[in-house]
């Protein structure tokens, strides 16, 4: 009784394997191209809420004040992290959100318009533990708030939108504006050693907070 027959068996020619080399350097180049772009989305949507991440340079704070201008929101809301630790015993805020408040405060906003969230010391999941606590405050102040824009800084934005839907719930809306980042080519992100390591670690971080992140597990 024979237990194996021959079959005939279709494989590439020396062109074929050409043909799919290049397909394949061809889709490396465009996920390359465009990941950046993936990562950094700017899609606003009609909001009362600006959310801002505390850690943003005071280049990007300034064009967040603008966007606060510019969109008519009735609150600018500030995450909060800590300082770090170069800063700590040096400076007179408590916390990362104290600064940028305090910066902004200084470039021309009015401080009853900026929430400063209070610090919460958590060593992992850091943008989603201060997603919670802007549902805490919005839960807390009886507002009713639907919708809310999260400014953030170049290929960090996808990745911080995702954390703070999933904070704040199917009830409010979260629109997410990236700016983009001042010390690299946003179009050549892998010519740049701080470009590649921003944007292939956010890429990884991503991949992260979409498939394995449970917020159980915060």
């Amino acid at each position: 009784m024979k237990l194996f027959a021959p079959r005939n068996c279709w494989v590439p020619t020396r062109r074929g394997w050409l043909l799919i080399a290049v397909l394949v350097l061809a889709g490396m180049v465009l996920v390359v191209s465009r990941l950046n772009a993936f990562l950094s989305p700017t899609r606003p949507i009609p909001a009362d809420v600006l959310i801002l991440e505390w850690w943003l340079p005071d280049s990007a704070m300034k064009d967040a004040l603008a966007e606060f201008r510019r969109g008519g929101y009735q609150r600018l809301v500030i995450s909060a992290g800590p300082l770090p630790d170069r800063w700590q015993n040096q400076s007179r805020y408590k916390s990362g959100g104290e600064l940028t408040g305090a910066t902004l405060a200084s470039m021309g906003l009015e401080t009853n318009l900026m929430v400063v969230m209070p610090l919460r010391r958590v060593e992992r999941d850091r943008t989603y533990s201060m997603a919670l606590g802007v549902k805490a405050w919005l839960d807390s102040s009886n507002a009713a708030v639907r919708a809310v824009n999260l400014y953030s800084l170049g290929p960090h934005a996808r990745r911080s939108r995702l954390l703070y839907e999933k904070a704040l719930g199917d009830r409010i809306k979260v629109g997410v504006i990236a700016r983009p980042a001042d010390d690299y080519d946003p179009n050549r992100w892998w010519s740049s050693g701080k470009g590649f390591h921003e944007v292939v670690g956010e890429a990884l971080a991503y991949l992260y907070a979409r498939i394995l992140f449970h917020p159980g597990t915060a």
